[in-house]
């Protein structure tokens, strides 16, 4: 057999294995974009949106987290289970609210990827799905 030949086999595998790692990387990008059926325009707006929620929601975790729970016990046990009760109850709104933020913030980075994602050149994309394994 010959260079040439032996040249043109291997040219021909290493063709066919990126094919279908290209392939592979390609089905398992659109299994991890969420986003990936919005056109850019519908991204900026959704991002927009999310960034104005996330400023929102941080300024009143924020506060929500400066004001302590300001009650205090007293000497009968209906005071002090009441102010178990305002002390839970104001530590479980904390607690939901910074479990939004985190939520939007999560959301808004998937956004942010997903608009990086799209800012690349094609050819940078497929290369990538190509010789990634």
């Amino acid at each position: 057999m010959s260079r040439t030949a032996l040249g043109l086999i291997l040219l021909a595998a290493l063709g066919a294995a990126g094919g279908w790692n290209h392939q592979r990387n390609l089905a398992l990008e659109a299994a991890d974009r969420p986003f990936s059926q919005y056109s850019v325009e519908q991204l900026e707006i959704l991002a927009a949106g999310y960034e104005s929620e996330v400023s929102e929601l941080s300024g009143r975790y924020s506060q929500k987290q400066a004001r302590s729970s300001k009650t205090t016990g007293g000497r009968l046990i209906d005071e002090n289970i009441a102010a178990f009760d305002a002390t839970h109850a104001h530590g479980a709104a904390e607690r939901q609210l910074g479990g939004d933020l985190s939520q939007r913030e999560a959301e808004l980075s998937d956004l942010r990827t997903e608009l990086a994602f799209r800012d690349r050149p094609a050819w940078q994309v497929i290369l990538e799905r190509v010789v990634t394994l």
